[in-house]
């Protein structure tokens, strides 16, 4: 994934051949692109990416320490956090509610400058590991994989 001039460019991974597409920001328009010609400039000086705490991490227990604090389930593993003008993006996982699965959900949690919730949502159900790279922003759009294959944004503005 790359971000140039209002343009995310990223590869389409819904069948198996992975075609090169770039998504206009902000109003997520998605257009092939033409691999015959040279694609951007390569820099991605735009985009912000969260910091990661592993559960060893001190910064981990803060953030964890603060998720509970809200009434929602305590973290576990590891998690991505991120301020942003006046928001406080965290993604963190917490064990999965089915029995039966020992994966965990990755959930993701959009607060404002007041500890407002404004955004509490489930990426995924059930992963194994936690992982890396749940979201970035990028021209005040916070851009994130749900389900493994949706690209949702949300504005930041």
């Amino acid at each position: 994934i790359r971000l140039e001039d209002h343009q995310l460019f990223g590869y389409d991974v819904r069948d198996e051949s992975r075609n090169l597409v770039q998504i206009r920001l902000p109003e997520g328009a998605v257009e092939p692109v033409d691999t015959t010609q040279k694609v951007g400039k390569g820099k991605n000086k735009d985009v912000r990416s969260p910091f990661f705490y592993s559960e060893s991490q001190p910064y981990f227990t803060t953030v964890a320490d603060f998720v509970e604090s809200l009434d929602l389930p305590r973290p576990t593993g590891g998690c991505e956090y991120l301020e942003y003008g006046t928001y406080v993006c965290i993604a963190y996982y917490v064990p999965n509610e089915n029995a039966n699965d020992a994966g965990l959900a990755n959930y993701l949690l959009i607060l404002d400058q007041d500890g407002t919730i404004l955004l509490h949502e489930c990426l995924e159900v059930s992963v194994p590991n936690v992982g890396l790279g749940t979201f970035f922003i990028a021209q005040d759009q916070l851009i994130v994989v749900q389900h493994k294959l949706q690209l949702v944004s949300y504005a930041l503005s």
